[in-house]
């Protein structure tokens, strides 16, 4: 198994809140998620720790075993892709 890692994309955070229904509003120094009376202020990073995510996951509702499941889901997904890839490629010869 590989390790976890400390930081994630900020993309994979906004599209985890997207699945969870949160509508995103951008500001100056951050984007707002929103779900009814829950709020989520992602910073404009490009990484974000694991410890911030955790803190804003509990803002959300959401567990951060959660967005870990979703995270490892879009690993393997990408992995397929390139086994799917790889595999056209030695097709074609």
């Amino acid at each position: 198994e590989t390790p976890k890692p400390i930081c994630f994309h900020t993309r994979i955070v906004e599209d985890f809140l997207g699945v969870h229904d949160f509508t995103p509003m951008i500001l100056d120094d951050c984007t707002l998620f929103r779900n009814g009376e829950l709020q989520v202020r992602v910073p404009h990073l490009k990484m974000l720790p694991k410890s911030i995510i955790e803190r804003l996951l509990i803002c959300a509702g959401v567990p951060f075993k959660e967005f870990e499941d979703y995270y490892n889901h879009l690993q393997a997904m990408k992995e397929f892709e390139n086994l799917v890839e790889l595999s056209s490629n030695t097709l074609k010869k």
